[in-house]
C-alpha cells in the first residue's frame, strides 16, 4: 500500500462518508467505544487509521472506530495512514484489514458487491469476481454475485430484520411480498414469534399462498381477529407460534382439517372412548395403514387390551378409519 503518514485533524474527516464501508451493521455500542477511548487515553492511537483523501476532505477507510473513540476523550489531532491508491484498491485494503477480525455475513457481502459497483462505475459482475477472487476468503461465482445484487435490493426494513436475526436471508429472497406494504406486517409477527427457518418458510409459504387463494393481502390475512386475539393473549411465544401456524393450515388445507376431525371421530368410535387406546393420527393424513398405541399396568390389563384390539380386526369402522385420506 502507497501511503504517507500524517497528523490530521479530526474534524477535517468526513464520518458521513460510507463508500468504504465492508459491514452492513456497523454502529459502535457505547461500551466499546468506552473501552477503546480508556485504552487510547492511556496509551494513544497504537495502530494508526487508514484515511483516503478526496475533494479536500478526509475519509475513513479503516479504523473508524479508533477515530470516533479519539473524538469522543477530545482528541482534535491523530497520526494517519493516507492511502494513495486508487478508489477500487484502497476499498480492497478496506475489505482485507477487516476480514480475519470477523466473518462477512451474506449483507456484509452484499453491501461490498454494491460499493465496488459506485466504485467502479461498472456493473460488470466479471469485473467484480475478478478483484473479490483476488482475496482468498471472499472467492465468489457469478450466481452467488447475482444472489447479493438481489439481496441489496430488498427494503431497508427486511435488511434490518436480517441483521437483527428475525429473518433468514434465504426467506428474504424467494418471496415477493417483501417489496410491498404487507412486510410491515409480516416482519411483525415473525419478531413477535422470532421463528425459526423452517418454521419461517412453512409460515411464509402458507401466508403467500392463502393471500393468493382468496385474492387478499397478507395484511387482510393476519388482521383477523383470530390472529390478532393470539397476539394479545396472555399464553407463551411459543404457545402462540403454534396456534399460529395452527391456524394458517387450517384456512389452506380445510380438507386435511376435516380428514383429521373425521378420523379422531372414526377412531374415538371404535375403542368406544376407551383412552387407553390411541390411533395415532398421521401428520400428512395419506393413509394406508394406522398405528396403535395401548397402555396397561398389570397382565390383565394387557390382555383386555389385545382381547379388544382383536375384535376391531376386520371392523368395518375400521376399515373407514384407512379410507379416510386428504381427498375427504
Amino acid at each position: 500500500m502507497r501511503a504517507n503518514a500524517i497528523e490530521v485533524d479530526l474534524n477535517h474527516i468526513d464520518f458521513d462518508d460510507n463508500r468504504y464501508r465492508t459491514r452492513y451493521e456497523c454502529s459502535v455500542s457505547d461500551s466499546d467505544l468506552s473501552e477503546l477511548s480508556k485504552s487510547i487515553d492511556s496509551v494513544g492511537v497504537i495502530n494508526p487509521p487508514v484515511l483516503s483523501f478526496d475533494s479536500g476532505r478526509y475519509v475513513s477507510v479503516s479504523g473508524n472506530k479508533r477515530l470516533l473513540a479519539a473524538k469522543t476523550i477530545g482528541l482534535h489531532r491523530v497520526f494517519c495512514l493516507i492511502c494513495e491508491e486508487s478508489p477500487v484498491d484502497t476499498y480492497k485494503i478496506a475489505i482485507t484489514e477487516n476480514i480475519y477480525t470477523y466473518n462477512y455475513s451474506e449483507l456484509d457481502k452484499a453491501l461490498i458487491v454494491k460499493n465496488l459497483f459506485d466504485l467502479m462505475n461498472d456493473r460488470s459482475i466479471d469485473s467484480v469476481l475478478e478483484i473479490l477472487n483476488g482475496i482468498p476468503a471472499l472467492r465468489m461465482n457469478r450466481d452467488y454475485i447475482k444472489r447479493l445484487i438481489k439481496l441489496d435490493g430488498i427494503p431497508s426494513a427486511v435488511k434490518n430484520a436480517i441483521s437483527d436475526g428475525i429473518v433468514s436471508p434465504s426467506i428474504a429472497l424467494e418471496f415477493d411480498f417483501w417489496e410491498h406494504k404487507d412486510s410491515e406486517t409480516l416482519l411483525f409477527f415473525l419478531q413477535q414469534f422470532k421463528i425459526g427457518l423452517n418454521l419461517q418458510r412453512e409460515f411464509c409459504n402458507l401466508i403467500y399462498e392463502i393471500s393468493k387463494i382468496d385474492g387478499a393481502g397478507i395484511v387482510s390475512v393476519l388482521s383477523t381477529p383470530v390472529f390478532t386475539d393470539i397476539i394479545n393473549s396472555s399464553i407463551d411465544v411459543s404457545k402462540k407460534r403454534e396456534l399460529v401456524l395452527s391456524e394458517l393450515r387450517k384456512i389452506r388445507y380445510p380438507h386435511i382439517e376435516k380428514a383429521k376431525r373425521v378420523f379422531a371421530e372414526t377412531a374415538k368410535k371404535i375403542v368406544k372412548n376407551d383412552n387407553s387406546i390411541l390411533f395415532m393420527q398421521p401428520k400428512n393424513m395419506e393413509l394406508s395403514e394406522v398405528s396403535v398405541s395401548f397402555s396397561f399396568k398389570t397382565m390383565d390389563d394387557y390382555k383386555k387390551r389385545l382381547r379388544k384390539l382383536e375384535e376391531i380386526e376386520g371392523n368395518a369402522e375400521l376399515e373407514d378409519l384407512l379410507d379416510i385420506n386428504i381427498t375427504i
